[in-house]
C-alpha cells in the first residue's frame, strides 16, 4: 500500500510532467487524478487545489535556484569565476528539476500576474539581479566588455543553459561538467576584454 507521502510525491511527479507538456492552464485536476489512477475528489485529500500543486512544484525549484545564486555572490570571487559558477548552478538546478524549469519558462510570466504567485516574480528578480551584479561587476573591473548589454547577456546565458534540458543528455563521453565548461567558455570568450579572452578560455579547460 502506498503511503500518504508516497502518494503525494506520485501526484507531484505526474502533475509536473503534465504541466510541462500541456501547460498549467490546460491541465485540469481531473487530468492529474487520472494520471495517478484516482478520483479527482481524492486528490484534494493531498492538495487543496491545482494552484497548491503548482506551488509545490515551483517553490522547490525556485528555492534551489535562489540558494545557488546567493552562494555564488557570497564567495566574492573574480567575475569570470562567478559567471562560470552561475552557469554551473543554473545547469545543476535545471537538471534536477527539468520539468519545473520548463514550467517556469513557459508559464512563469502568466502565473506571476496572479497575486497568489507573486513569489515567482520575487524569485525571478533576485536571480536576475545576481546575474546582473556579476556581469556589471566584471564590466566595472575591466574584465568584461563595456559595449555589451548586461540584461541581454544574462538572458542569453540563462536560456541557453535552461533550454539544454530539452536536448542534452549527459554521458560518460560528455558529462554535464564538460557541458557547463564549454558553455561558460563561449560566454566568457564573448564577454572578455582583450588578452583576458585567452585567460578565460584556458581557465575553462
Amino acid at each position: 500500500m502506498v503511503s500518504e507521502s508516497g502518494r503525494r510525491e506520485e501526484i507531484l511527479a505526474s502533475a509536473t510532467q503534465l504541466f510541462a507538456a500541456k501547460g498549467v492552464q490546460s491541465t485540469s485536476v481531473r487530468d492529474i487524478a487520472e494520471a495517478v489512477g484516482m478520483l479527482s475528489g481524492s486528490l484534494y485529500h493531498h492538495f487543496a487545489s491545482k494552484d497548491a500543486i503548482v506551488d509545490a512544484v515551483l517553490e522547490e525549484f525556485l528555492t534551489d535556484l535562489r540558494i545557488g545564486c546567493r552562494s555564488v555572490l557570497e564567495r566574492e570571487s573574480d567575475p569570470r569565476e562567478q559567471l562560470r559558477d552561475l552557469i554551473q548552478v543554473s545547469f545543476d538546478v535545471a537538471m534536477r528539476h527539468p520539468h519545473a524549469t520548463a514550467i517556469y519558462q513557459n508559464d512563469g510570466a502568466q502565473l506571476t500576474r496572479q497575486e497568489r504567485f507573486g513569489y515567482i516574480g520575487q524569485a525571478s528578480a533576485e536571480v536576475r539581479e545576481s546575474w546582473l551584479a556579476v556581469i556589471r561587476g566584471g564590466v566595472q573591473q575591466g574584465v568584461f566588455r563595456r559595449d555589451l548589454d548586461a540584461v541581454v547577456v544574462y538572458r542569453l546565458a540563462r536560456d541557453a543553459v535552461w533550454s539544454s534540458t530539452r536536448w542534452f543528455t549527459p554521458s560518460a563521453g560528455y558529462p554535464g561538467s564538460r557541458f557547463t565548461k564549454d558553455c561558460a567558455a563561449v560566454f566568457l570568450e564573448g564577454c572578455a576584454v582583450g588578452p583576458a579572452r585567452k585567460a578565460s578560455s584556458d581557465a575553462s579547460t
